[in-house]
């Protein structure tokens, strides 16, 4: 669904308009819906693994989900899967990524990381302070692209979770 309202938002950017204005409205919308389905997304790898191993999705959503806001690997998914399945399976999972997938798991968490902080840098200033702090509005084709490649990092990632939670 977010590339189907990315792929809108980067038809209106292209249109003509009077003023510059805006063009960097829709490059923060672009910005904040792929940050939400990243969100999103790492909500659903948490209930993935709760499910496979836990299977109690109300004290997932309430001690896990509940307490975290954000998406970044090492701050936010790593703590939220180590305090579900310990740091055991989070290591497993790590493993399995790179055996299945070498160099995949850094770039996931370069990319979530720059977009947690542009986030947080169009999330907590209006238009007048970005422009100010000469902050960066990319075009929504930028998060169109951001969006695929974390889109197949992050099944990736999920495989190789699914893959290190099987019983031995």
């Amino acid at each position: 669904m977010a590339d189907a309202i990315l792929r809108v938002l980067d038809a209106w950017y292209n249109e003509p308009t009077q003023g510059s204005d805006r063009p960097k409205l829709i490059s923060k919308m672009a910005a904040l819906e792929l940050c939400g389905w990243i969100e999103g997304e790492m909500d659903r790898l948490v209930n993935v693994a709760g499910a496979g191993r836990l299977n109690d999705p109300d004290w997932v959503k309430a001690d896990v989900l509940n307490r975290n806001s954000g998406f970044t690997y090492v701050e936010h998914l790593r703590p939220m899967l180590c305090k579900l399945v310990g740091e055991v399976f989070a290591r497993r999972i790590e493993q399995q990524m790179e055996a299945n997938h070498p160099g995949e798991l850094d770039q996931l968490k370069s990319m979530l990381g720059s977009l947690w902080k542009l986030r947080c840098n169009f999330a907590h200033a209006d238009v007048v302070a970005n422009v100010a702090a000469q902050q960066t509005f990319d075009a929504p084709s930028w998060f169109l692209n951001q969006h695929r490649l974390i889109k197949k990092y992050i099944s990736h990632y999920e495989a190789s979770m699914v893959q290190a939670l099987q019983p031995i």
